[in-house]
């Protein structure tokens, strides 16, 4: 190899030499850091800005509702004052009867039980020239059932004879004028009624009521999933059916029921040895929410869930989540967020529901499909 070839070979190498130095002196270049920079990078980056849209909606707190197609107002099918030795001879209704004025219910020691329309239920034995209210519901009762013209408030001849005409349409001996007209041989209902449960069957009747009957028509009947209605349940209140349609029904609050008795009647008519009622166990009844069975139900016989509105805002209004709403220096405020800057705007809460709240702002037109800021933590 000649000298100048050498000092060639030498020159490369050389410089492949400084490069190296270079680059390796400019990567420790880069990683060595400052204190300052270190903790800059182990610092948590800011944080970011959670924002919701303002939305206009109307909104309502609500609870569910369990509703099954029955009857209220039930109570227990039974006459008062029964002898001690009174016996069901006869059982004549069947379970879906309609009762009305002048069925025939049953027999007690095979005389009749009838069935009267009235606002209390007689209250004594009544005898030939007998006056009072009772007398004057029976003689109403004869008289409606088209067997005599009006006789008053008084027991006379003719309301004997128009009781027997009504004993022979069901097969009954008549009844003579000295004869006593029983009170146990009547039971007085306030309006047509639906016979709701089995019959009892023959046998001592003071042990159990003929049946369980209920007036009026078939409707649903709404309770909550446990059994019992919220304490917040009110008269009035609205049920939705979601499954069904988005339509609003208003229910009434029913409460139990009393066995109809001669507490209804007048005071001053009510003998001091009118006796009472046997004692018998009935089932208790609980409040309710009841409405008028929707067309979309009609064919279900079976329990639909449906959703009990509570309380609700009056009006669709401006909403925003409630997380988004703080308070400072005694004054609620949102934080309005348009592009890069934000603005404090004092509002007023009218209604909070599930996690959101319906707000009037003060002072600034506030819209749909503007933004807030959700605080940090929120």
């Amino acid at each position: 190899m000649t000298a100048t070839k050498k000092s060639k070979l030498w020159v490369i190498l050389l410089v492949v030499i400084l490069c190296a130095i270079t680059i390796g002196s400019l990567i420790l270049a880069m990683s060595f850091k400052t204190t300052a920079q270190k903790a800059a990078e182990a610092a948590a980056p800011p944080p970011s800005t959670v924002t919701a849209e303002v939305t206009k909606e109307r909104l309502r707190t609500v609870t569910d509702v369990i509703c099954t197609p029955g009857y209220s107002g039930t109570t227990n099918l039974q006459p008062r004052n029964i002898a001690p030795n009174g016996q069901y001879t006869n059982i004549d209704i069947v379970q879906g009867e309609v009762l009305r004025q002048g069925s025939h219910l049953a027999d007690i020691n095979g005389s009749p039980v009838i069935a009267l329309i009235g606002g209390f239920s007689l209250y004594r034995d009544l005898h030939l020239e007998d006056s009072g209210p009772d007398a004057e519901l029976l003689n109403n009762n004869l008289q409606e059932l088209g067997l005599m013209g009006n006789q008053g408030a008084t027991i006379t001849a003719e309301t004997y004879r128009a009781l027997n005409a009504l004993y022979a349409g069901f097969g009954y001996p008549p009844l003579k004028n000295e004869d006593t007209i029983p009170v146990s041989g009547f039971i007085v209902l306030s309006e047509p009624s639906t016979v709701i449960s089995a019959p009892r069957s023959t046998g001592d009747a003071q042990t159990e009521p003929l049946a369980r009957i209920a007036a009026g028509t078939k409707e649903l009947l709404c309770t909550g999933p446990s059994g019992e209605l919220t304490p917040e349940a009110q008269d009035g209140q609205k049920i939705l059916f979601p499954a069904f349609s988005n339509t609003e029904y208003t229910a009434r609050l029913t409460t139990p029921t009393q066995q109809q008795n001669t507490d209804n009647a007048p005071e001053q008519a009510r003998p001091h040895n009118e006796g009472a009622p046997p004692v018998i166990n009935a089932p208790q009844e609980k409040k309710k929410l009841v409405l008028n069975i929707p067309e979309e139900l009609s064919t279900n016989e079976g329990t639909v869930r449906g959703v009990l509105v509570l309380q609700e805002a009056p009006e669709d209004q401006l909403v925003v989540p409630t997380s988004a709403i703080f308070n400072r220096n005694g004054t609620d405020k949102i934080t309005l967020v348009k592009g890069d800057s934000e603005e404090e705007i004092p509002i007023q809460v009218i209604f909070s529901a599930e996690g959101k709240s319906a707000i009037t702002a003060q002072g600034h037109e506030l819209a749909p499909g503007e933004h807030v800021k959700i605080p940090v933590g929120a």
